[in-house]
C-alpha cells in the first residue's frame, strides 16, 4: 500500500467513525468478540463492513476505490463490460478487494498508533 493510497483509506475510515480513532478502536474490540470475527483484527473489520459500519453498497465500494485511485482506476476488474459485477468465492470482488483494503489500513492505523 502506497503512502496516498493509504492516506486517502484512512480519511475514508475515519469519515466513517467522525474523525474519532478512539470510536474505531472501541468498535473493533467490540467486534473482536463476535464468534464471526474469530477474535482477530482482520475478522473484526471483515464484521464490521459486513454489518454496515463502512461502504454498504458494491457502487459506493467502486466509487471509494475511484476516489483513492483517480486514473489508475481500472473499473474493468470489478465490472463486466456488460456492467455486471465480477465475482470471485462467491464474493462481488468489488467487495472483496475493499474489505482487504479497509483492514489493510486499519491495521496499519493502530501498529503506526495513528
Amino acid at each position: 500500500m502506497t503512502n496516498i493510497e493509504y492516506r486517502k483509506f484512512r480519511e475514508h475510515v475515519l469519515g466513517h467513525m467522525d474523525g474519532n480513532m478512539k470510536k474505531l478502536k472501541n468498535y473493533i474490540n467490540e467486534y473482536k468478540t463476535l464468534r464471526e470475527s474469530k477474535g482477530t483484527l482482520w475478522g473484526a473489520v471483515d464484521t464490521m463492513c459486513q454489518y454496515g459500519l463502512f461502504d454498504v453498497y458494491y457502487d459506493q465500494c467502486l466509487e471509494t476505490l475511484k476516489n483513492v485511485y483517480g486514473d489508475e482506476f481500472d473499473e474493468s476488474k470489478y465490472i463486466t463490460k456488460d456492467r455486471q459485477w465480477r465475482w470471485k468465492n462467491n464474493d462481488a470482488y468489488i467487495w472483496t478487494v475493499y474489505k482487504a483494503k479497509i483492514a489493510k489500513t486499519i491495521e496499519k492505523m493502530i501498529k503506526e498508533k495513528d
